[in-house]
């Protein structure tokens, strides 16, 4: 039996229970698909293989496996639900529950390569190359008459083949579906050849399995989460029945759902950099902007299921577990603080507040909320950025002594969000952010032991350029550049003893690193939409590790720490204080 469950919605404190809704099979359903149905009668498997799926109303973490299960058994009402076979019913009355995790990392057939072994005079065969399963001497094992090497593999420890694979090998949720078919049901045609076992294999697995490809290691995984479920009435086994059945499992996806705030340019973006992302990972369920048109309209673009005129009804969706802040500076802390209290995690769009007072007060309020939340600093999460953080831990570049960074650029006409103060307008906020949070991270999150900064403002008192100068302990400085009205460079390099890094333009969003000893590239994501900057489709990969936080139960990320966000802040209000450029916020 195998019933998956697919995570829906949002988290509430730990003792409640999860919830289950049975989803109506589709045509998805391999057991029902016309050749696989044919081959699994021809193995006895009719009567004695099903799949049901459900819902859940929770975010699910990895640490929390025991609990969704043992949820799961506890209400009877799901075992109605149950497509199991005519004639046969599901024992409900379990006192005891017995919850394996397996595994389940193989992404590629290949896996069974080494089961083509032809007989030597070391030894029997496996499976020739041909395809043919090697034969031997009939005998009965749990009272099923085993003919074949293949199926002796599986069930006697006396087989010559059992050093194929290593026990953690075995463990594995695909070659249990092997196991499973090879072995059969009561009334089993066996097969002759391996390839029909595998095809059936390979379609079983695709069902029920998530693989997806990491866009940021490009590494080829599975994202789901397995385990082998057996339940007891007063120390006797009685679920799935009252023998042993190994194959008994419960294949776990779990989906992070989003809300979007604000449905404005990096909003657009940011959602169409999601879709980059696989969807049994990643969905858009609601959109929320203070004119309702606009939302709707940024729902039809985006197909989102859910749009709200205003933010509170967005903040009370129990479908959102996770909510992307887009809106201008000014509106950061109060919508952060409202998702914070609304038990949502919050992804919100960096600087994250106007000042380090209101750093300080989301701060508090997540701690308080026990929820994830993090900057949206998007650079810090780019391959390019990640090799280059690697180069500095290995200590290619030997010691740090200089670091130069600029972000120059010359919009006409100068849009009001860098150079309207009321909207938190400014060179600083909107580009200074970058060169100093990516120089903070070089240096380790410290605090410069001097900050100088120079440049100049518009008429409205909003800071057009700001150069920096920001000396560290260990004689290391560090030369930033941000200007609305210059075009610069871009680009940010780290110069040691030993050799230099420099990430390409546009640094922010590079898809190549420069070394001493050549260029590296780190092509992004294929994407067909159209973005309002450029390689907004690298803003996917600081969505994958949210996910991967909140499934670990983190409630801030380790590569762009609430700390790391403070001391940015604290460089940023230095570098206005000093510009005389002053914020209502700041009074």
């Amino acid at each position: 039996m195998a019933s998956q469950l697919v995570a829906t919605s949002t988290e509430t404190a730990p003792d409640q229970s999860f919830i289950f809704t049975p989803i109506t099979a589709t045509n998805e359903d391999i057991l029902s698909e016309k050749s696989t149905a044919e081959l699994l009668n021809k193995w006895g498997l009719t009567h004695s293989l099903f799949k049901s799926t459900f819902s859940f109303d929770k975010l699910y973490k990895e640490y929390q496996s025991e609990k969704i299960v043992r949820d799961f058994f506890t209400d009877s009402s799901n075992f109605m639900f149950f497509h199991s076979p005519p004639g046969k019913s599901i024992n409900l009355n379990v006192d005891t529950l017995k919850i394996i995790p397996m595994t389940c990392t193989v992404t590629n057939m290949d896996f069974f390569d080494r089961l083509y072994v032809e007989s030597s005079a070391e030894g029997p065969g496996l499976v020739k190359k041909s395809g043919n399963i090697c034969g031997c001497f009939e005998e009965m094992f749990y009272g099923m008459y085993i003919g074949d090497e293949l199926r002796k593999m599986f069930v006697s420890d006396e087989s010559d083949q059992l050093g194929i694979f290593s026990e953690s090998e075995m463990d594995e949720f695909i070659y249990n579906l092997l196991k499973l078919v090879c072995l059969g049901g009561t009334v089993n045609q066996y097969e002759d050849t391996l390839q029909p076992y595998l095809e059936v294999v390979l379609q079983l697995y695709r069902n029920l399995i998530t693989v997806v490809k990491d866009p940021i290691s490009e590494e080829i995984r599975t994202s789901s989460l397995v385990y082998t479920v057996t339940g007891y009435n007063q120390d006797k086994l009685i679920f799935p029945s009252n023998h042993v059945h190994p194959q008994n499992c419960l294949a776990c996806i779990m989906k992070l759902k989003w809300g979007i705030l604000s449905a404005g340019k990096i909003s657009h973006d940011f959602v169409s950099a999601l879709k980059a992302l696989p969807s049994a990972e990643h969905q858009v369920v609601a959109v929320a902007a203070r004119n309702e048109k606009s939302a709707q309209e940024f729902a039809t673009f985006h197909t989102i299921p859910k749009f709200y005129g205003g933010y509170q009804s967005l903040y009370a969706d129990e479908e959102v577990q996770i909510v992307y802040i887009g809106v201008t500076n000014p509106q950061h802390l109060e919508c952060v603080k409202q998702a914070l209290v609304h038990k949502k995690h919050v992804l919100c769009e960096k600087p994250l507040g106007i000042n380090c007072r209101e750093v300080e007060e989301m701060v508090t309020t997540a701690s308080a909320n026990k929820v994830f939340f993090m900057e949206a600093v998007w650079t810090r999460f780019i391959p390019s950025t990640n090799a280059l953080r690697e180069e500095l831990i290995s200590g290619s570049i030997g010691e740090i002594r200089y670091i130069h960074a600029e972000f120059g650029i010359h919009p006409i006409p100068l849009p009001a969000r860098m150079s309207d103060p009321d909207l938190g307008g400014g060179s600083i906020l909107d580009l200074g952010v970058y060169v100093v949070n990516l120089t903070s991270m070089v240096m380790g999150n410290k605090r410069p032991s001097k900050i100088s900064v120079s440049g100049s403002r518009n008429d409205k008192g909003v800071d057009e350029s700001a150069y920096f100068t920001l000396e560290y302990p260990g004689d290391v400085v560090a030369q930033l550049a941000c200007s609305a009205v210059v075009q610069m460079n871009n680009t940010l390099s780290v110069y040691g003893s030993k050799g230099y890094l420099r990430l390409a333009t546009p640094f922010h969003a590079s898809d190549k690193l420069e070394t001493s000893d050549g260029v590296r590239e780190f092509p992004f994501p294929q994407s067909d939409a159209k973005y309002n900057f450029r390689n907004s489709v690298a803003l996917c990969y600081e969505a994958v590790h949210c996910r991967e936080c909140i499934m670990q139960g983190k409630t801030e990320s380790p590569i762009m720490p609430l700390e790391d966000s403070w001391v940015v802040c604290g460089i940023l209000d230095e570098a206005r204080k000093q510009l005389s450029v002053k914020y209502p916020q700041d009074i």
